[in-house]
């Protein structure tokens, strides 16, 4: 079908629609951008840019880059600021960057791109853009990219090249130790080895040793002075040796992230545990963005924090829209809002950003928080990669949009009727005038781990912390009829764990309660609040790491 045709109908179709049938207009002819197609052929891109106008979109935001790979990708202005932000910070010291941030980011906004721009031209106009205000911060940017060009070279035969650790050092260690045993070698592999995608392997142990000694020494903030890197030169050699003979590791969570493009784009990923109170609709986007990145939540959800979230609707309707998976270059990795008539409509963008803001979107509009007269919420998935896609960053293989979908299933029930299980029984009555208690936030922060737990991430892990009187929370797993109903499987994700309030004793009775019930289904834990102040005055809760703290 000619494009003049379906042009013609554009001001009925939705902003995706028209942006992918620009994109495809432009692959099909071989136009690397919407200059050449206006210089080839002027009438059809005539026709395009006045429908485009009328949509007032942003000229950002339908705008690509084309990477070294040749695949176009949207164009992120953060992603410029980003890198002169650090190109100035490992110049200046972080307290100067934090000082010239504004600056640093107006500076950004004055680099020209246009549609279909490459990779090296736009670092060719950031180091124009640099030189004019900050020439040492340019010196630094170009001999920063050298070196990442040198690096991506050597890729093509050795995975790692170091800047603190000497090939003639390296010549010296094999891939692995001798005397790492098949279970230890078997335990590395399935946990902190990274597909080295350029290669079409995994990592071996000296490579991981490599790329994880580098970062932990990298974060040393000093400035790189002859005598300084002397230093870091001999610590990164006596670190490599202890870790690589086994004698002393760094971090799990450094082993698997550290000096990967996980760390640097998510520094979060380090992080092995967190806590957060879900008192805002917000906190539900942290919650999701710390379970993607690999740390670990702790949530509390004691009736005092259920009381300061906002009401929830119960008459709005949800539409999944059925997903039809979209190419890689008309995905969105940012979630968009639209509003029409009577309907919100919501399409998830696919990254971790997109995926915490579609929830928090929905939950927003779910609530009176926020006022309105909507009565539908549409959702749309097809910017989600599809299933067995690689996860570039964080290693493994995308789940595909059906753990999300089934997420906001679940959420979707639990706010607006009773939670009930496959064969119809009532798990958890529905939310009276919508107002929540603690079991529903623990139902909607499990949905959101049970959707990133299938996600390509090495684990999700979390507790639920709870008030001594909540019997809801206490017997929340005490009612199944079938433990492998898909319905209930969230409800594994937290460990839930009683608060004993400070300055409460039990009775015999109580405990001797307690100990039957995790004598039968495994829980509740319990938490002693007088030890937790005692550690400190102002705290709320513990991570999923915490200690057994006893009552005395």
């Amino acid at each position: 079908m000619r494009v003049e045709k379906f042009l013609s109908n554009f001001l009925q179709i939705q902003k995706e629609i028209c942006l992918a049938i620009r994109n495809a207009f432009l692959l099909k002819n071989n136009f690397l951008n919407c200059r050449e197609w206006k210089a080839l052929n002027p009438k059809t891109y005539s026709l395009y840019h006045r429908t485009m106008q009328k949509f007032v979109l942003e000229r950002v935001s339908f705008m690509f880059i084309r990477k070294r790979t040749g695949e176009l990708q949207e164009f992120n202005i953060e992603k410029i600021q980003s890198a002169m932000f650090k190109a100035f910070q490992q110049t200046h010291g972080v307290d100067k960057a934090e000082q010239e941030k504004k600056s640093i980011f107006k500076l950004a906004e004055t680099v020209v791109v246009y549609d279909g721009i490459g990779i090296e031209e736009i670092q060719n106009k950031v180091e124009a853009a640099l030189m004019t205000k900050y020439p040492e911060v340019a010196k630094h940017f170009v001999l920063r990219r050298e070196k990442r060009t040198q690096r991506r070279e050597s890729l093509k035969n050795v995975v790692y090249s170091s800047e603190y650790l000497a090939p003639s050092f390296l010549i010296n260690y094999k891939n692995y130790p001798d005397h790492m045993n098949q279970l230890s070698k078997f335990t590395y592999l399935r946990t902190y080895s990274r597909d080295v995608v350029e290669l079409g392997r995994r990592e071996t142990y000296k490579e991981t040793t490599i790329r994880s000694v580098d970062h932990n020494v990298s974060m040393d903030n000093r400035t790189r002075t002859d005598e300084v890197m002397r230093f870091l030169k001999k610590d990164a050699e006596q670190l490599f040796d202890a870790q690589f003979n086994l004698r002393g590791f760094l971090s799990g969570r450094a082993l698997f992230t550290g000096g990967s493009t996980a760390s640097s784009n998510f520094p979060l990923s380090l992080f092995n545990c967190s806590f957060i109170e879900p008192d805002t609709l917000d906190a539900f986007y942290d919650i999701l963005y710390l379970l993607s990145v690999g740390a670990g939540v702790g949530y509390r959800v004691t009736w005092d924090v259920a009381e300061k979230l906002p009401r929830m609707r119960q008459d709005i309707h949800l539409h999944l829209v059925p997903y039809v998976a979209l190419p890689k270059t008309m995905r969105k990795e940012k979630t968009q809002v639209f509003k029409t008539d009577d309907t919100i409509s919501i399409t998830v963008g696919d990254s971790r950003d997109g995926w915490g803001v579609a929830i928090k979107e929905f939950l927003k509009y779910m609530s009176y928080e926020y006022e309105h007269d909507f009565k539908n919420i549409r959702i749309n998935f097809n910017s989600i990669r599809g299933a067995g896609e690689p996860l570039r960053s964080f290693g493994g293989y995308a789940s595909g949009p059906e753990p999300f979908i089934g997420a906001f299933k679940k959420i979707y029930e639990v706010i607006t009727g009773d939670y009930r299980d496959s064969y119809g029984n009532i798990l958890t009555k529905k939310a009276t005038d919508g107002k929540l208690r603690p079991v529903h936030i623990m139902h909607i922060a499990n949905s959101i781990a049970e959707a990133i737990v299938v996600g390509g991430v090495r684990r999700s892990a979390m507790i639920a912390l709870f008030s001594r009187d909540d019997a809801e929370m206490a017997a929340a797993k005490t009612s199944f009829s079938d433990f492998s109903d898909p319905k209930i499987s969230h409800y594994w994700l937290s460990n839930n764990t009683m608060i004993v309030e400070a300055g409460y004793t039990p009775t015999r009775e109580e405990i001797a309660g307690w100990m039957e019930n995790i004598k039968t289904f495994g829980e509740p834990g319990f938490l002693n609040e007088t030890e937790l102040l005692r550690r400190h005055p102002e705290a709320r809760g513990m991570n999923p790491c915490k200690f057994c703290t006893f009552i005395q």
